[in-house]
C-alpha cells in the first residue's frame, strides 16, 4: 500500500446559442413578437483540486485505490444576448437585440460541499 497526493489546475470555458425557427409568419393572428435566438454569455472557470489517497497493489501490476479531493474555484459569466423580432405598423418586421440572462455573475466555489471522491482500479504495463 502506498499513499499518494497531488493537485490539479482547473480551467474551463463554455458558450452556447439556441436558435428558434417558426413555421408561422409573424402577424397579428400568430404572434406580434418572438425570440429568434438566445446566446448565453461566456462562462469561465479557474480553480484548484488538491487530493490525497491510497493505492493497494493486490497483484504485481494491478491495484485498487481511492482519492479524496477538495475543489475550490472562481466562476465568471458575462451577460448574454437575446435576438427578437416584432411586427411594427402591421407590415414591417423589426429585429433587435437585448440583454439576456441577467447581469454579470461571479461565483467563488469554496465550502464543505465541494468534496470529491474517486475509486480507482488500475492496470500498469
Amino acid at each position: 500500500m502506498k499513499g499518494l497526493y497531488g493537485g490539479e489546475l482547473l480551467l474551463g470555458f463554455s458558450n452556447s446559442t439556441t436558435t428558434y425557427t417558426y413555421a408561422n409568419t409573424i402577424d397579428f393572428e400568430n404572434a406580434t413578437e418572438r425570440v429568434i435566438s438566445n446566446t448565453n454569455g461566456n462562462q469561465f472557470l479557474v480553480g484548484v483540486r488538491p487530493f490525497a489517497g491510497v493505492e493497494y497493489f493486490f497483484a504485481p501490476k494491478i491495484s485498487v485505490g481511492g482519492e479524496l479531493a477538495y475543489v475550490a474555484g472562481l466562476g465568471i459569466r458575462s451577460e448574454g444576448i437575446q435576438e427578437r423580432e416584432r411586427l411594427v405598423n402591421g407590415t414591417t418586421i423589426e429585429k433587435y437585440k437585448s440583454p439576456f440572462g441577467g447581469n454579470r455573475v461571479n461565483a467563488f466555489y469554496f465550502g464543505l460541499d465541494n468534496f470529491d471522491a474517486n475509486l480507482n482500479f488500475s492496470f500498469y504495463f
